[in-house]
């Protein structure tokens, strides 16, 4: 999806549907998204953006208005490498693969008031970008590892600001992190 420069386009999707859907833009392969526009995504019934594959940002900026789901979901990777994520309110997670979440630039303002702000199934990635986040849940959680080595990390939360069930591993980067519960937990340091 090249977003042309200078423009606004919105996508939503209907509440109900014959058809066994996985968001308002879906990909059966990897979705990589690009340019210098703007893309604004409201999913009604399900995920707003999702891929069975990976979701890659490139550039341009993506503001999920509201999701059902996850505000991005994807069944590989989600790697965002610029750009601006802005997700105002997401039904579960604002950013969740069945495998690995990949920061390494950009800006991701992302409020969800019903799960984890970046969540990983297994390993979670932070190399740049500056990541803001309001949730309910967890901050950044990657269940088999969290590595951390920069970005800057703005984490309001309702339970552990960064956790993994395994591993966390922070070389770099700055925080500030305001939690209800612990601001860095895992059963391996």
């Amino acid at each position: 999806v090249v977003l042309a420069d200078g423009t606004t386009n919105t996508l939503t999707d209907g509440t109900t549907t014959t058809l066994s859907d996985k968001g308002a833009l879906f990909a059966n392969d990897t979705l990589e998204i690009s340019g210098g526009g703007t893309l604004k995504v409201t999913g009604n019934r399900q995920h707003a953006i999702s891929s069975d594959d990976d979701i890659i940002l490139e550039s341009g900026t993506v503001v999920v208005t509201n999701a059902v789901k996850d505000a991005f979901h994807a069944n590989d990777d989600i790697t965002v490498k610029g750009g601006t994520v802005t997700v105002q309110n997401a039904g579960s997670d604002a950013l969740e693969s069945e495998a690995t979440v990949n920061i390494a630039g950009g800006t991701l303002n992302l409020t969800c008031p019903a799960g984890n702000a970046l969540k990983a199934a297994t390993s979670y990635s932070g190399t740049g970008g500056t990541i803001n986040v309001y949730s309910s849940d967890n901050g950044v959680k990657g269940d088999s590892s969290v590595n951390i080595s920069g970005g800057d990390y703005n984490i309001v939360c309702a339970n552990n600001a960064v956790k993994s069930d395994l591993l966390v591993d922070v070389s770099g980067g700055t925080f500030k992190i305001n939690s209800s519960a612990d601001g860095i937990k895992s059963y391996s340091l």
